[in-house]
């Protein structure tokens, strides 16, 4: 790993999500929210080139019945893209967890000559107009049994996102595979066939020919501990089975990524 000189005073952050932005001849990621060292939750954005070293800081507002309104600062949502939108899903911020799915266009996001220093932003200072994210409510029909996420894990499939586990409203964490149909814009609860996993959040997720997952955190339950289970899920009839793992497995952990290199391999780290 080489760093590069440009991104060295990035701002500090956990429970961030980062979502590759890549279109020909640009390979951008945006960082997303995230928790500061003292657990202050970040509102903001930086938006990097990972070609050729730039970044820029991007302000988040969330625009509802024609009204501008700062982004309530969180960590472990998820943001995914779906046809060229990116979809934020939930997350956790001071106190509260947050229930609404957020929908914004990312391709006129763009990296100016003039680059933004990041540093460590506060909510009395003013919004920089320059590189705005303007994410709207989808406004789906909800399940009634969807309270609000945090820790859950979020994949694309087509113009479906496909959101599993996580902790809700009443603290209690959750086994449920929820899909999103962004075309229809409509949330349901998926019925499943199969061994499922159990509940769990902070866990790993990727989908390769099926949806995969990783370990995670049973937190609240009796045994409240880090797993290291596999489970695979088919997408074209929801059957879950649980994965015979071959060789020494990873160790029980939770909040670790996991990326698909090629084909079904994947990369598990931290």
């Amino acid at each position: 790993l080489k760093p590069a000189a440009s991104f060295h005073s990035l701002a500090r952050r956990a429970g961030h999500t980062s979502t590759a932005l890549c279109s020909p001849g640009q390979e951008k990621l945006l960082l997303l929210g995230g928790a500061t060292d003292g657990f202050q939750f970040r509102s903001d954005a930086e938006l990097l080139d990972v070609r050729f070293g730039k970044r820029q800081l991007v302000t988040i507002v969330v625009e509802h019945h024609g009204r501008k309104f700062r982004f309530d600062g969180r960590w472990l949502h998820t943001a995914t893209l779906v046809n060229g939108d990116i979809i934020l899903i939930g997350g956790q911020g001071s106190g509260a967890l947050h229930s609404e799915i957020l929908m914004g266009h990312v391709n006129h996001l763009s990296i100016e000559d003039s680059i933004v220093e990041a540093g460590d932003l506060h909510h009395s200072e003013p919004l920089d107009r320059e590189c705005e994210l303007i994410l709207r409510p989808l406004n789906a029909s909800i399940n009634d049994r969807i309270q609000g996420w945090a820790g859950h894990s979020a994949v694309t499939h087509g113009s479906h996102v496909f959101v599993f586990g996580g902790i809700s409203l009443d603290d209690k964490v959750t086994n449920t595979l929820v899909a999103l149909d962004c075309t229809m814009k409509q949330v349901a609860v998926v019925a499943t066939i199969g061994t499922a996993p159990s509940p769990r959040w902070c866990h790993s997720s990727a989908l390769t020919s099926k949806l995969l997952i990783f370990g995670g955190w049973d937190k609240g339950s009796t045994q409240n501990e880090f797993m290291n289970d596999v489970f695979v899920l088919d997408l074209g009839s929801f059957a879950w089975s649980a994965v015979n793992m071959q060789g020494v497995p990873p160790c029980p952990r939770c909040q670790a990524s996991l990326s698909v290199l090629r084909g079904n391999f994947c990369l598990l780290f931290g």
